[in-house]
């Protein structure tokens, strides 16, 4: 029992205790060749952009609200009209949703073509 126990606590200092780094450990933005990543150079840019779509997540979502209070406050025919405009404004976004990811993962497809042009 004794030494499970003292197993035990080997087993939890190993995976608790944090370990200080060494210089075998690679550095946090590292490639796993080793390389540095691509994003890192240009890291004030991925933020800026990132900021950007923030702030066109969270103009949408405000629209979609406003859209959506105003089919919940109409009645009869408006609240036809008022569901109507709900569900374009909702495909419109998904479409512009669309379109931003597959231009993303056309850059990322070119700068794949640029490092391997035999592919």
């Amino acid at each position: 029992m004794r030494r499970t126990l003292s197993l035990l606590a080997l087993a939890i200092a190993l995976f608790v205790v944090p370990r200080p780094a060494s210089a075998q450990d690679p550095p946090p933005m590292a490639c796993p060749a080793g390389q540095e990543c691509p994003m890192h150079g240009d890291h004030a840019a991925m933020q800026a952009r990132h900021a950007e779509m923030m702030q066109q997540h969270e103009q949408a979502a405000a629209r979609i609200q406003q859209l959506q209070d105003g089919m919940h406050a109409a009645s009869g025919e408006a609240k036809v009209q008022a569901i109507e405009a709900l569900l374009d404004e909702m495909l419109a976004q998904h479409r512009a949703m669309h379109e931003m990811m597959m231009g993303m993962h056309g850059m990322k497809h070119e700068g794949m073509e640029a490092e391997h042009p035999d592919d």
